[in-house]
């Protein structure tokens, strides 16, 4: 079964100076569904954690250059997600500032959701980084 966006998506694009935000999570009926977050911002902390309808999401991969302008970015999922609306929401330990969003996906392997990940930072003129491929 390929993966498939199942057309629900929520954005937040303004996080200002705050400590949690809270999205409207939604997935439509499927199998194999998940639920990915994504977080991100300059001068912002990495999320303390992500909750979709209270239960913990797991970290995929993340990644805060500690630097000037501090910037950071993670996703964050969550298997067979209910087919009903919820609250999907992200903290942070002290004011954050920056966007995310959430959208859902049928098809996806529940086992092995995510197979390989990878990141890099830096300012280089011909930024590139590698991530090998799953078979399949």
């Amino acid at each position: 079964m390929a993966v498939a966006h199942d057309g629900e998506a929520n954005l937040q694009a303004n996080i200002d100076n705050v400590t949690s935000v809270t999205l409207s999570g939604k997935t439509t009926a499927g199998a194999n569904r998940c639920a990915v977050v994504g977080v991100g911002g300059a001068n912002t902390e990495l999320p303390s954690g992500v909750t979709y309808g209270g239960s913990a999401m797991t970290s995929v991969v993340s990644l805060d250059d500690n630097g000037a302008p501090n910037s950071s970015a993670s996703l964050w999922r969550f298997l067979a997600p209910a087919t009903t609306g919820t609250d999907v929401v992200v903290s942070f330990a002290s004011g954050a500032y920056g966007g995310c969003g959430c959208l859902s996906a049928n098809g996806v392997d529940q086992t092995t959701p995510v197979s390989n990940t990878n990141t890099a930072s830096g300012t280089p003129t011909a930024p590139t980084i590698n991530v090998t491929s799953a078979v399949g």
